[in-house]
């Protein structure tokens, strides 16, 4: 664990994000954009042994920032949807929400590093909403 925990922390850092806390064997990590997240995922990726396997969930949007015992700690509905994206992976999988899908830098990312016809679109109900959220799944092997 303590090795999953260092190449996550590695990857994100070395796309300027900050990791705001750990939960169990998760990360939650917040970044400026969101290719920045995703070239971070695509790091860590490449470098999780074997049989550990990344169940990822992406989401952008306004939050609640407070600074409790003198760390920055995030709250709202665009935590919780995030939080709950990882739920419908089944390993080795990005799901992310429209507000990640629709990013410009997200897109050019999409175009550079992903395999032709490996994005999935689908329709989710997440835990604590009342509408059908429209997500986006990528399988982590099909990036260059």
């Amino acid at each position: 664990m303590r090795e999953h925990f260092e190449v996550l922390q590695r990857a994100i850092a070395q796309e300027g994000g900050s990791v705001v806390k750990t939960i169990g064997d998760s990360v939650m990590a917040t970044f400026r954009q969101p290719s920045a997240a995703l070239r971070a995922i695509a790091k860590a990726h490449g470098d999780i042994k074997e049989p550990l396997m990344l169940k990822i969930g992406i989401h952008h949007g306004p939050c609640l920032v407070v600074n409790l015992n003198d760390r920055l700690d995030y709250f709202g509905s665009t935590l919780n949807i995030a939080a709950r994206l990882p739920n419908f992976s089944s390993g080795n999988e990005i799901i992310f929400s429209e507000a990640i899908r629709s990013d410009p830098d997200t897109q050019v990312f999409l175009a550079e590093r992903a395999k032709v016809n490996t994005l999935i679109r689908f329709q989710g109900e997440i835990k604590g909403f009342d509408e059908v959220f429209a997500l986006w799944r990528i399988d982590l092997r099909s990036l260059k």
